[in-house]
């Protein structure tokens, strides 16, 4: 089946890849024409494409509006590409990103949300000398519910949200782009030498820290999961037919959401596959 991305255009990086893991890239280029992917897979994209396209429709219509502009930015030899879901455009720009998404995400800190509307952020102010006063994030809540928005306060209370990540300063978004372009480059010069192309990092993997299940002996679920091997034996100190069992850390993204994961040398050596 065809496999669709955003296109870069006439650029060396876009900042989707850039803030990605540089291994991940590297091994998506050279296993491209072998990847397969289930059609199911494929539905959370559809429903972006979806989303972005409802919201492009109704902010088309502001004069204030600029949607869907790739910028790109020349910086140490690269040519730095974004496209950016929309600008609101007044004396100072408002960077928005579009985001169909998981009520989990939203409660919980996203950095590459907030890394990626920064380095928008960038190429915006470099492009258009203009500042940027706010970035946000308009997240579409795929799997929001009715019943934990009235039970819960910090659950989301609406289907649809805008939250600001944090705005770096232009020295700060200066210093991570040029960090994540000197890990791509370095990846990219040993993947072409025959060397090491590197690892994923434990948040590129979005790797869960190990937790420890304090089990009934014969029960099939834990009567309380702990974050530290201490607090489970505490717990069933004083309990019998109780045990301690140790769940390892688990690679989400590698085992979930990871197309090249069938052709990792690392996701295979960590999970001993042959």
């Amino acid at each position: 089946m065809n496999k669709n991305e955003y296109s870069s255009g006439n650029s060396d990086i876009t900042v989707s890849r850039l803030i990605d893991s540089p291994r991940r890239a590297i091994l998506k280029k050279q296993s491209w024409n072998d990847i397969e992917l289930d059609i199911s897979s494929l539905l959370p994209s559809l429903m972006g494409t979806a989303l972005h396209k409802m919201f492009e429709e109704g902010s088309g219509k502001e004069e204030s509006h600029v949607s869907e502009e790739r910028i790109f930015v020349k910086l140490n030899g690269w040519i730095v590409s974004g496209q950016i879901d929309t600008q609101i455009v007044h004396d100072k720009i408002i960077v928005q990103d579009y985001k169909s998404t998981s009520a989990w995400a939203v409660m919980n800190e996203k950095k590459d949300w907030e890394r990626q509307t920064n380095l928008y952020a960038y190429l915006v102010e470099k492009d258009k000398g203009k500042e940027v006063e706010a970035v946000e994030i308009v997240a579409f809540i795929r799997d929001w519910s009715r019943r934990d928005a009235e039970r819960n306060p910090d659950y989301p209370q609406c289907m649809i949200v805008t939250l600001r990540p944090p705005l770096w300063s232009m020295e700060e978004r200066e210093r991570y782009l040029l960090e994540r372009l000197d890990l791509h480059a370095t990846a990219e010069t040993n993947h072409i030498t025959g060397g090491s192309i590197g690892l994923c990092t434990p948040e590129d993997q979005w790797k869960r820290n190990p937790s420890y299940a304090a089990m009934k002996d014969g029960n099939v679920r834990a009567s309380k999961v702990f974050e530290s091997e201490e607090e489970a034996k505490l717990y069933i100190v004083d309990k019998k037919g109780f045990s301690v069992i140790t769940r390892p850390a688990e690679a989400i993204r590698c085992a979930n959401f990871c197309e090249v994961a069938p052709f990792c040398s690392q996701w295979k050596e960590e999970n001993e596959i042959l």
